[in-house]
This record gives structure tokens, C-alpha cells and sequence, in this order.
């Protein structure tokens, strides 16, 4: 980070510098400023807070399966339309009430944002079969453990579901 600030002089540092060295949170709320400064809305702001919680758990190794029954969370009216498009079949109270997860909407957040922010095919499509990888292999390769959890069960295949459904390869 040195090296990076150390070729400007405070506070005169280009855009991209200071994006490089923020921490997320104050990313989100920097992106927050400037989408109601100039009437921007590039991408759903609001997804952003599901993000940095879900990027801070993987980055403190924070077990993030061990609360799927809790539902007293609100779920994004944004989220659950995009999801109600992506999922004809499954009702919109159902969408609404697994996104009262908060460990669930933070990570389909995170997919809607792949979605939408990453414009080029090839990079998405990495990120995406990456994803399916893990539902297909890591995630079920014990899958007698939590046999008996009805929840873990539930949630593994909603958000299975999505992840086949942001962009089918």
C-alpha cells in the first residue's frame, strides 16, 4: 500500500488509488455517495450491504450455515423481484421468506451482483461454473451429516437453484 501512495501527495490521489486502498465498508459508502450525488443508478446500491457482510464472514472464517432456521431478518424488495424473475416456479412468499436468512441474502446478493456488475461473458461465466463447482462437489461431499437438517436442505437447493439460474452455461 506504501508503494501505491507513496507516488501522490495527500489527498490528491486518483480515483483509483483511493478505491485500491478504502476498506469496503467505506467503498459502500463512498459508491452510496456518489450514486445520490449524480443520480446514478448503475447498480442496486442496496445489494452492497449483503456483500460486504458475507466478505467479511469469509474473510474472519465465520461459519455461516449455522443459522438457517433464523428468518426475523427483512428481505430486499430488489433481491426478491430479480429472484421472482429468475425462478417462475417457486412462489414469491417462499422467495421472501428464504431471504429473511441474512446468511442467504448476503450470498444471493453476491450472485445478483456477478450478474449485473460483470459485463464480460467469459469472466462471468469463470465465477459462475467456480460457484456450481462448490454446490456439485465441496458442498455435498459429506452430505450424510446434515441429512437430518431439514433447513440445510431447503437452503442448498434455493440457492443451488439460483446459482443454475443467474446464467445457465
Amino acid at each position: 500500500m506504501k508503494n501505491i501512495l507513496g507516488k501522490y501527495t495527500h489527498p490528491n490521489y486518483p480515483i483509483y488509488v483511493f478505491l485500491e486502498v478504502i476498506p469496503f465498508g467505506e467503498f459502500v459508502n463512498f459508491y452510496k455517495y456518489y450514486c445520490s450525488k449524480y443520480q446514478y443508478c448503475g447498480f442496486n446500491c442496496t445489494l452492497l450491504d449483503s456483500i460486504r457482510s458475507i466478505r467479511n464472514a469469509a474473510a474472519h472464517s465465520n461459519c455461516v450455515i449455522h443459522d438457517l432456521t433464523n428468518k426475523d431478518g427483512f428481505y430486499n424488495s430488489y433481491l426478491a423481484s430479480r429472484l421472482v424473475e429468475l425462478l417462475p416456479d417457486v412462489r414469491k412468499r417462499t422467495i421472501q421468506n428464504r431471504l429473511k436468512n441474512n446468511c442467504v441474502q448476503d450470498f444471493i446478493s453476491l450472485l445478483i451482483a456477478v450478474d449485473d456488475v460483470i459485463k464480460s461473458e467469459d469472466l462471468k461465466d469463470h465465477c459462475l461454473q467456480e460457484i456450481k463447482e462448490l454446490f456439485d462437489g465441496r458442498m455435498i461431499s459429506n452430505k450424510d451429516l446434515y441429512k437430518s437438517s431439514t433447513s440445510l436442505q431447503q437452503m442448498y437447493a434455493f440457492c443451488k437453484e439460483i446459482v443454475y439460474n443467474v446464467q445457465p452455461s
